[in-house]
């Protein structure tokens, strides 16, 4: 299942023309969203399962509702589902954090959970990652800039 990567209010949104506030409606919840919100909400013993999972990790016993937009737990945990986060354009720089952080954090309750590491929150994805560990500085961010420009060409 691919799973959608975005800033908190940059989440995209089809609809055909004339029907703009009928398609907001609809997707009222990301997947990513709608993640936030089962963390949050979920109970004791649910959230002793969910402590030890990350965003990629949900739809091997979860999954989307298609009525609620919310993640619900699979009746029948015979068949998983792999979990795979879009890809992401390092020159989308605060995207691409947050998706490296997605694939490491564990339990995060909102965007600002994300953010934060070690109890310190902070400002950007970008300084939590370098905190986190999963990036030096920029030398590595330009790396990753390079190859993404060279796959292109």
């Amino acid at each position: 299942m691919e799973l959608a990567v975005h800033l908190e209010n940059d989440k995209s949104v089809v609809y055909h023309e004339g029907d703009e506030l009928t398609a907001l409606e609809r997707e009222k919840l990301s997947p990513l969203q709608a993640y936030f919100a089962l963390n949050r909400e979920s109970k004791d013993d649910e959230r002793e399962y969910l402590k030890d999972k990350t965003y990629v990790d949900i739809p091997e016993d979860y999954l989307i509702d298609p009525k609620t937009k919310a993640w619900r737990r699979k009746k029948n945990c015979a068949k998983k589902t792999m979990g795979v986060l879009y890809s992401v354009s390092p020159k989308k720089r605060e995207t691409f954090f947050l998706r490296a952080l997605l694939l490491k954090k564990k339990f995060p309750l909102s965007y600002e959970d994300v953010r934060t590491v070690d109890g310190i929150p902070y400002g950007t994805f970008r300084e939590a990652a370098v905190a986190m560990g999963l990036v030096r500085d920029d030398t590595e961010y330009k790396k990753y800039v390079s190859r993404a420009s060279n796959f292109v060409m």
